[in-house]
């Protein structure tokens, strides 16, 4: 099984545009995460990247726990999060600056404008310098959401517009027998193969 899948991902990863993501189905304690983030991890980071510029880049592997998440704004945080790991030490050192400069009325004022920023425009800062063409992004745990504050059509309908509107590489993992029937309705959209 673990050669095939692997065969299978990379037939999908040299795929220059993919619309679906694949999916990884397994009981809990089976090893799926223990193989995605050992085996399969080198053998995609071995894959170069079909690109159009002959850049021979390799993919990087992106691991995002789905684990109680209750928004879409939550996951695209985690994305973040994992591509870029030092950034929430600069946003804690950006925070406390802007803290610092309240005690020093007119240049404190002046640097907190420059410091701060809404909701909106951080996101959009992180967007700006997030690459996603070299990179696979495992979402685990699909299963593990907060079905309280968010439904797996939410989360499918995300990851669709990964794959399928920006053609970006995802593998799913998770245990399917305890997902619902509204996940059972709509992943054909999104999910195309099941290992």
């Amino acid at each position: 099984m673990n050669e095939e899948f692997v065969s299978i991902v990379k037939d999908y990863l040299n795929k220059e545009e993919t619309d679906y993501a694949l999916m990884i189905n397994g009981a809990w304690g089976s090893g799926k995460t223990f193989f995605i983030k050992n085996t399969l991890k080198s053998e995609i980071e071995k894959t170069i990247c079909p690109d159009k510029n002959a850049n021979k880049k390799t993919y990087k592997q992106i691991y995002v726990s789905l684990y109680g998440i209750s928004s879409v704004e939550e996951i695209k945080e985690r994305i973040f999060y994992a591509i870029n790991p030092n950034y929430k030490w600069i946003e804690f050192i950006s925070n406390k600056l802007v803290s610092a400069t309240e005690i020093v009325p007119v240049a404190g004022g002046t640097i907190k404008n420059l410091l701060s920023h809404n909701k909106k425009e951080r996101d959009s800062i992180r967007e700006s310098f997030t690459e996603y063409d070299d990179k696979v992004i495992f979402f685990d745990d699909l299963e593990r959401i907060d079905k309280k504050e968010i439904d797996i059509q939410s989360v499918l309908g995300y990851i669709n517009f990964l794959t399928e509107h920006n053609h970006y590489k995802v593998i799913v993992v998770a245990n399917d027998v305890v997902l619902t029937d509204d996940y059972k309705r709509f992943k054909e959209k999104t999910i195309r193969f099941s290992y």
